[in-house]
């Protein structure tokens, strides 16, 4: 069938290689999975039963950590009476649920900073969340693995993120043969994604002007450990599979974040708001400038740090995740 006049595809051909076949997918990985043997009997092992992992699934979408755990500790769910639940806290009840990619936790160091409980992190690598959605047969039919133009009528159009200049740009960056695989984030005040991380919200026993710096740092250094194997494929590229068992190599740049105005001056660093027009301020550009603010004053001294920070219209984190 021949390709509509107002649509023209013009793939790289540089790009979206094969490098080999009939690998597993996310689904036959599954069924290669060490629970296997019990979902013979039990689909949904290592839950009890359909209501257990009904409960599991509503904690898991809806409370953060702390609030499951407090659930999971009141009388009338412990009660032998009601048939309690297996799971008894929040990571055990995360663990259960591995047969996605696996939950990992670790406390948060704040040296030097007292906090008022401790400080954890609770979630899935982010690598082995994408590498999941990207191998996962449901997505077939809506793949695109190269660069493409659409035209009409002679004219350039712009649809999804595959057809922009952005997705070229990046394309011609990259070795012979790659595929980009773009990532797209989003959250509101507490989720990265529902199955991506919890992200923490610490409260530290300090002066209320500090108070929201130090709870940014921690975020920014939370989304480095999330990330840190999504930053090392952005720049040296992995192997994947896709749904159809095709083995390609893949880079997986950050293209747009999704949030809220507070977000948004959180992931951005910078802090605008006083109603003056101001020339456009990309990455590059304030890095320069945190660069040139780092030979000036030590980021250590909190208070100096933000003052001259904030003159550079600077949020005053010393390390923002996107840096690299």
């Amino acid at each position: 069938m021949p390709m509509p006049l107002a649509f023209r595809q013009s793939p790289a051909p540089e790009s979206g290689s094969i490098y080999g076949f009939d690998h597993p997918n996310t689904f036959q990985c599954m069924k290669n999975h060490e629970y296997k043997a019990h979902w013979e009997h039990n689909v949904y092992y290592p839950f009890t039963d359909r209501d257990e992992w009904d409960l599991a699934k509503f904690l898991s979408d809806n409370l953060n950590q702390g609030q499951i755990t407090h659930f999971l500790k009141l009388s009338w769910v412990r009660s032998e009476a009601r048939k309690p639940p297996a799971y008894k806290m929040a990571q055990q009840l995360f663990t259960f649920m591995d047969t996605l990619p696996k939950w990992h936790c670790m406390t948060i160091q704040t040296e030097g900073y007292i906090t008022t409980h401790p400080v954890h992190l609770i979630w899935h690598d982010a690598l082995e969340v994408t590498q999941h959605i990207f191998g996962n047969p449901a997505f077939t039919n809506n793949m695109e693995f190269n660069p493409y133009e659409i035209y009409n009528n002679g004219e350039q159009e712009y649809s999804e993120l595959m057809s922009s200049l952005h997705a070229h740009d990046i394309q011609d960056q990259l070795s012979w043969g790659a595929t980009i695989v773009p990532i797209v984030l989003a959250s509101d005040k507490t989720l990265v994604t529902q199955q991506t991380a919890y992200m923490p919200i610490p409260q530290f026993v300090c002066h209320s002007n500090f108070t929201s710096l130090l709870q940014a740092h921690v975020w920014h250094q939370c989304m480095d450990i999330v990330f840190q194997n999504i930053k090392s494929a952005a720049a040296t590229g992995t192997q994947m599979v896709d749904p159809v068992g095709n083995l390609g190599y893949a880079f997986t740049p950050l293209v747009a974040y999704t949030a809220d105005l507070p977000k948004q001056q959180l992931i951005a660093y910078s802090q605008f708001g006083d109603g003056k027009l101001y020339l456009p301020r990309s990455g590059h550009l304030t890095i320069e400038v945190l660069h040139k603010l780092y030979q000036c004053v030590d980021p250590w001294k909190v208070q100096l740090f933000q003052e001259e920070a904030k003159v550079l219209l600077l949020s005053g984190v010393q390390l923002p995740f996107w840096r690299d």
